[in-house]
């Protein structure tokens, strides 16, 4: 390649990465990329060599995937924003949908104030064009006297597991007022390659009359929305979460 082709090559990534304050537009080598602390992945699916580099303190989040070239050369190709309050997000790189092909797995704050707090799982992987959520859930949801009448907390395990040949995401609920349960349930949602998403069964039950089943069903919004307008992390998280209803999921308890 000519002088003047790196020149423009690296004023491209340099254009990309733009703003993020720490985060280099290339590395020389995959060594030079690893020493700098980019997770080696392959997040474009089977074959593809990829690494993934964090800007961890900044709201939002900077995440830059870099994809290697034929002369071993690791370029930015995909820069994302998530929201992270108080630097508190988290990354893991893991095979989300269990074909060898790695996603991207945010553990980040929800909503948050004076005695209430929310984390959130954004489960991001590439369709063979881009990055988009395939998964959208929260992980838990506290609020506490005096912004609540009583003391409510939502905890929520989740795993991504294969069974039976077809890949899930289980999430286990347990809900307490003043540390008494008041509600415990398992949402199994299973992969659909159609709609590139992990969705739960319709469900046909009666209508929600507890506070429990209203919990549900604001839970089953968030997903309805989430398939309907998955979100784009190139465009960014902030306004994306706030319209899906991610951070309404114990409302009017827990509403500021």
């Amino acid at each position: 390649m000519s002088s003047i082709g790196i020149a423009l090559g690296f004023a491209a990534a340099f254009t990309l990465a733009q703003g993020v304050t720490g985060l280099p537009p290339r590395f020389v080598s995959r060594s030079a990329a690893a020493m700098a602390g980019c997770r080696m992945s392959v997040l474009k699916g089977p074959g593809s060599e990829t690494c993934v580099l964090t800007e961890l303190q900044s709201d939002p989040m900077r995440v830059l995937v870099y994809q290697r070239s034929s002369d071993g050369v690791y370029t930015a190709s995909n820069e994302m924003a998530i929201t992270s309050w108080s630097w508190t997000a988290k990354l893991s790189v893991t095979d989300i949908l269990g074909t060898g092909t790695d996603g991207l797995v945010f553990d980040t704050a929800g909503i948050h104030g004076t005695g209430i707090n929310q984390r959130i799982l954004l489960a991001i992987a590439w369709d063979g064009s881009r990055f988009r959520s395939v998964a959208s859930e929260s992980l838990g949801y506290g609020c506490y006297r005096p912004t609540a009448t009583a003391d409510y907390q939502l905890a929520v395990d989740h795993k991504f597991v294969t069974t039976n040949g077809k890949r899930t995401l289980q999430l286990k609920y347990e809900l307490t007022k003043d540390k008494q349960r008041i509600g415990e349930w398992t949402d199994i949602l299973l992969w659909d390659p159609a709609r590139f998403m992990f969705v739960l069964p319709p469900f046909n039950g009666s209508a929600p009359n507890s506070f429990v089943d209203k919990v549900r069903e604001r839970i089953a919004h968030v997903r309805d929305y989430s398939l309907a307008h998955p979100l784009d992390p190139v465009k960014g998280s902030e306004q994306w979460i706030g319209v899906s209803g991610l951070m309404n999921v114990l409302d009017p308890v827990c509403a500021q």
